[in-house]
């Protein structure tokens, strides 16, 4: 019945909201722990300040908490089909998403008074910061590590450290994370020749949020659909949650009966007068003599809930779909490292990012759409995964027709991705960080230098005006891993990087096609899984039968 349908794919899209909400609330639950015991950032600048941090970190972890109560009962309600838990389910949700809105008028009600108390924060670290004390390393650590990469001196502006005594009594001397062109990194410093940040964290911490506002109203937007998401369907599967069973039978001239002749599945039982067990029949009513067969409802409920009146679907049908989505997943943490050094320099790359988002969302609902199609039996499920699937392993094949065909390109693009990485590297400066750091470690794992030779790197400033040093990663014993260190009585690496790619390509090509061979064969399985699964499944309708 299209009801019937319908209610089932509610249950199982209730399931998975529910699910996330679940890993949701583990995640607000270890941001709220991270508050606590985090010693090395801006949030242990504020902590050490405001002891409303620690109470925002109490809460955090109490919300982290009730959302993965509210995701497992949420998860249990659904496949069970429990108004109960379903009703416990819509509170728990409901009195979240009313504590988030209130929450974010609060914040934007009392932004001023939040602009002030932070003021009075950071005043206050500058007034006591003092490096060679040691009694708040960690606070001044975490400011200076701010002031370095924002570029910025100071709160308001950088007169703010005129409140330090030391700075007072001592005008040559400056905190070092506030001069631009300063090596160290903590303490003061001296301000001769040096060029100060003018400007103050408060207008870098708002430019930063301005940059990511996108990114940080999707994530609270995506939250609250979810949310909303998960009270309607609640609703509508409470509703529709009868309090009657549902059988499977097949229709044959208008008559009922308890299921198809030919199933081999599970029989229900039901209990006789005398207390014997018999098998269900759907024959005539026996004889005044005879004893009277009873139907116990609770029996019949627990035998459609575990499932044993349907058939048996394969086990490889249902697995399919989840060894996709693993095949997936380790697809796209391999491919993090090289996507670091390209991505500062290449938009293609960020559109290749968000083509594999797409890419693996896509297969998060096939392997959804998969699961649920062959443990229900359902062929509209199935059809939906089949397509996908289809569509995916298409996708492919002409992802892996073109990079065949363009790789002269794409080799021209990374060379110039390589070169233009290493004409500005400086690791001191801190603007690049991740991709140097990246870069350095092809270099020392691959043993090579530059992209085509080591000459690549006399393109370097650094290196074109001190000939005495190179990239530490160059050198064959050095054990320092980043940065420049003198070549002196050093053996630089002579290959280039590239012909260091091919040669790793080369000796793992083998388990390279074997991957894509072993990922294009299960998709294929699953495919001909799927075909086979909706070509036997049967006419049959799901007929009421009413309670005793």
């Amino acid at each position: 019945m299209a009801s019937d349908g319908c209610m089932k794919v509610t249950k199982y899209f209730l399931f998975l909201f529910n699910l996330l909400f679940f890993i949701l609330g583990a995640v607000i639950l270890g941001f709220g722990i991270w508050i606590l015991v985090d010693k090395t950032s801006f949030i242990a600048v504020l902590q050490s300040s405001s002891s409303s941090l620690n109470i925002g970190a109490y809460i955090l972890i109490a919300v982290g908490s009730l959302t993965m109560v509210m995701g497992f009962l949420g998860c249990v309600g659904a496949v069970n089909e429990s108004r109960c838990l379903l009703g416990l389910y819509f509170s728990f949700l409901l009195i979240i998403l009313i504590a988030q809105v209130v929450a974010g008028v609060l914040i934007y009600f009392q932004r001023e008074s939040l602009r002030k108390e932070m003021t009075t924060i950071i005043d206050n670290l500058i007034l006591t910061y003092n490096y060679n004390d040691g009694k708040n390393t960690s606070a001044e650590n975490t400011w200076d590590y701010i002031q370095r990469n924002l570029k910025c001196c100071g709160w308001i502006s950088n007169q703010n450290w005129t409140a330090n005594p030391e700075v007072a009594n001592n005008t040559a001397v400056y905190p070092c994370s506030c001069l631009e062109n300063e090596s160290e990194q903590n303490g003061m410093c001296s301000r001769t020749n040096q060029t100060i940040y003018s400007i103050g964290c408060a207008e870098g911490v708002e430019s930063w949020l301005t940059n990511n506002l996108g990114i940080i109203l999707g994530v609270c937007v995506g939250v609250a659909v979810i949310e909303l998401l998960g009270l309607i369907l609640s609703i509508c599967l409470c509703r529709n949650i009868q309090n009657e069973d549902y059988t499977k039978g097949s229709q044959h001239k208008g008559q009922f009966s308890p299921g198809p002749p030919q199933s081999p599945g599970f029989k229900a039982s039901t209990l006789l007068e005398d207390g014997q067990l018999s098998g269900h029949s759907s024959s005539p009513a026996p004889p005044n003599g005879g004893r009277a067969l009873k139907h116990d409802p609770a029996q019949q409920v627990g035998v459609e809930r575990m499932g044993l009146d349907r058939h048996p679907p394969h086990s490889s049908d249902s697995a399919v779909p989840q060894t996709l989505f693993s095949v997936r997943a380790k697809q796209l943490v391999a491919c993090w490292s090289t996507q670091v050094v390209g991505q500062s320099s290449s938009s293609s790359l960020n559109i290749g990012a968000y083509i594999l988002i797409a890419v693996g969302s896509l297969t998060m609902v096939m392997g959804f759409l998969g699961c649920v199609g062959a443990v229900n039996e359902s062929r509209c499920l199935l059809g939906l995964y089949f397509s996908f699937l289809l569509i995916i392993l298409i996708a492919q094949v002409v992802a892996g027709v073109l990079i065949y065909f363009q790789r002269e390109s794409l080799r021209k693009e990374m060379t110039t991705i390589i070169d233009n990485l290493i004409l500005t590297y400086n690791y001191n400066d801190g603007k690049n960080t991740s991709a140097e750091n990246t870069w350095d470690y092809i270099q020392r794992n691959l043993k090579c230098c530059g992209w085509i030779s080591n000459q690549n790197w006399t393109a370097n400033p650094e290196v074109a005006n001190n000939t005495a040093v190179y990239p530490c990663s160059c050198l064959e014993n050095e054990s320092e891993q980043n940065g420049m260190c003198s070549r002196t009585n050093q053996t630089i690496y002579s290959i280039g990087c590239a012909e260091g790619v091919e040669s790793w390509l080369t000796n793992n090509l083998g388990i390279i096609l074997g991957v894509c061979v072993g990922v294009a064969v299960i998709e294929l399985l699953g495919l001909i899984l799927s075909i086979c699964l909706c070509r036997n499944i049967q006419n049959e309708d799901y007929t009421k039968v009413p309670k005793y």
